[in-house]
């Protein structure tokens, strides 16, 4: 972790890969080694890596801020590499393992909107800006989403407010 930390992501890479090969069931070495091949936009392998930590978690007791997280890097390596039904799904577990996170709301409210799904749409940007008030971003999000959906007086009010936060 040293090496990722420093910036030499392909020290860094190597270093994971071998730690593996010493300890493959330690689930935070495929973890750090998939945020690794995320920073180098091998998004692939990255969500390769995300699913075999994932796989090394143990069950499900209560909430597991550890494992959302990894949904979260899965989820936002599919976003970023087009896979938007994947992150969706992803963005969902995380939601359901930790629901006071509010970027899982705002990327799924992305993935909803990209795919014309205009009500979830509108319901995760709320409580993603009920969660976190100055996400300036989400505030225009929900207002496209507002626009959409007929909600002229809404959209203007969310304009103002993402504008206000620091929207151009």
């Amino acid at each position: 972790m040293v090496e990722q930390t420093k910036g030499d992501i392909p020290s860094a890479h190597a270093d994971y890969s071998m730690a593996i090969k010493m300890e493959p069931s330690w689930a935070e070495l495929y973890a750090y080694r998939g945020y690794v091949e995320q920073t180098r936009k091998e998004f692939d392998a990255a969500i390769i890596d995300y699913e075999l930590a994932i796989q090394r978690k143990p069950a499900l007791t209560a909430i597991r801020p550890d494992l959302a997280q990894l949904y979260d890097y899965r989820g936002m390596t599919e976003y970023n590499n087009g896979d938007f039904k994947d992150a969706r799904a992803d963005l969902s577990k995380e939601i359901a393992v930790e629901p006071g996170w509010p970027k899982a709301y705002e990327y799924r409210g992305a993935t909803e909107q990209r795919d014309g799904d205009w009500i979830p749409a509108l319901a995760d940007y709320s409580k993603a800006i009920a969660l976190k008030p100055d996400g300036a971003w989400v505030y225009g999000a929900r207002a496209e989403v507002e626009q959409h959906l007929g909600n002229l007086g809404g959209a203007e009010a969310d304009n103002v407010q993402g504008r206000q936060s620091g929207l151009p």
